[in-house]
Parts: structure tokens; sequence; C-alpha cells
């Protein structure tokens, strides 16, 4: 066989054997089992905000995978939050929240487990279900390997009985989660080139029987 031959072989079988990065997981972040949400308007309508968060635990599912499991040894819990003040409500239905609103957030699945810190940065409003957004940082082990830094998350609560923005002065009202997510989680597959040593291995043992065989017909 010749070298060009070898060459060539030993390109298509290391293309089949690469494979790349598999695209990272979402964690779901179901219903709310316990814990809930308060939220209290403090002057009238649009004005800012009081929020506070019972800890609450939930059923979390990892997407592909399909790990799921039940509360309080399986599932997510997110920690208490004290009370803190957002601002009024802006042009782009937002209620932000000062810097530095965080809460710690842990979930164990069977595939592995996710620790770490929220931090919230505002509410979506427009609906009786708004929507909290922030990111979160921590580490995960299994399925959800990896070092996290400032990655999406979001928590979308039950229903509320009105608007956030219509809420009166001294109004207020309790609702647990309906659903959420945190974004770019799980274990990325393997690269290309992972797996290739072998087959360099292998490529360099045909080139050196091919060149002996040179040798002898010479």
């Amino acid at each position: 066989m010749k070298k060009a031959a070898i060459s060539a072989v030993c390109l298509a079988f290391g293309l089949l054997g690469a494979s790349t990065g598999a695209d990272a997981d979402i964690l779901n972040l179901d219903t709310s089992s316990s814990g809930g949400i308060t939220f209290t308007e403090t002057t009238g309508s649009g004005g800012p905000l009081e929020v506070s968060i019972t800890s609450m635990t939930g059923i979390a599912t990892l997407n592909p995978s399909g790990d799921t499991g039940s509360p309080p040894s399986e599932g997510y819990t997110l920690g208490a939050l004290t009370t803190v003040t957002t601002g009024a409500e802006n042009a782009h239905a937002q209620f932000v929240f000062p810097a530095g609103t965080t809460e710690s957030l842990g979930v164990k699945l069977p595939g592995g487990t996710l620790t770490g810190t929220v931090t919230w940065t505002l509410i979506q409003d427009g609906g009786t279900n708004p929507q909290f957004i922030g990111t979160f940082t921590g580490t995960g082990t299994g399925d959800m390997a990896g070092t996290y830094t400032d990655i999406h998350i979001d928590l979308t609560t039950n229903s509320l009985s009105t608007i956030l923005d219509q809420f009166a002065q001294g109004q207020t009202q309790t609702v647990g989660a309906s659903s959420g997510e945190v974004e770019g989680v799980g274990v990325p597959g393997p690269v290309i080139g992972a797996g290739l040593p072998g087959i360099v291995v292998a490529c360099l043992g045909l080139l050196a029987l091919a060149r002996r065989r040179r040798r002898a017909l010479a």
C-alpha cells in the first residue's frame, strides 16, 4: 500500500471517529411544591415593590437526559430571599432589583448535582405570571458537571390575581413558581480529535510495514 493511500485511509478513519462537542442542556425547574414568593406594593400602582421568597422546593428535569426527582431529597431548592425593594416599573414593564439581590440554588438529580448562587436582575411584568430574570454562578457534577459563571436563569410565578403594576398601595400576594430554566448546563460531548491517539498509532504501524515491504521488494 502506498504511503499516500495509507494516509488517506487514516484520515478517513480519523474523521469517522471524531465528534463535535454536544450542546449544553437546559435544566427545567418545575412547579414548586413548597415555599412562595411574596409581592407587596409600597406606594401605589407601578411603584416600587417589596419582594421576598421563602425557601422553595420542586421537581427538576435535565433535558434531554430526562433526569427527574421528587423534593426534598431530589429536585431543586431555591433558598430564602430576605425582603428587597425594587425600583418603580420602567418603560419596559420591568421592576429592577438592586445590585446584590441573591439567593442560593441547589439541585440534586439521579445523574448529578448543581449548587451555586442566583443573582436576580429584574422582574418582567406585563401579565398575571411575572417572570424573574437573572444569572446563575456555581458548579455541577455528573450530568451537570462544569463551572458556570453568569449563565441565564428565569423563574415564572403562578398566576396573580392582579397584574403587578396594578397592585394598589399596601396590596400583597404570595404565590409559588410555575416553571423556570437554567440554560447552558450539562456535560459537553467529545471534541474533534478525542479518541484519535489509537488511530494515529495504528497508522504509524501501517506506514512502517509499508516501508519494510518496499525495502524487501527493492
